[in-house]
């Protein structure tokens, strides 16, 4: 669905049946990158689960999560992509 669709905001959980948020952002890597910058992550393990992933994910959100900050992390993703 990645590579068939445009998005705007990709909400990731990392831990997700059959495949999980780290295969997600491998697979964007290696397939699609510039979608990276549209990545929220949002996990319960904290910042250190990022490690696998980063640098290429910069927006992150632990849970539980505020739904005004998701917002406002994914008004920022909108937000990029009206500045390029």
């Amino acid at each position: 669905m990645v590579l068939q669709h445009g998005y705007d905001v990709i909400a990731l959980d990392l831990m997700m049946p059959r495949i999980d948020g780290f295969g997600v952002v491998k697979y964007l890597i290696e397939h699609n990158p510039e979608l990276l910058e549209k990545v929220i992550v949002m996990t319960a393990f904290g910042p250190q689960a990022l490690t696998k992933v980063c640098p290429p994910v910069s927006r992150f959100i632990e849970k539980p999560f505020n739904v005004d900050r998701l917002l406002a992390e994914a008004a920022e993703c909108v937000g990029s992509d009206a500045e390029r």
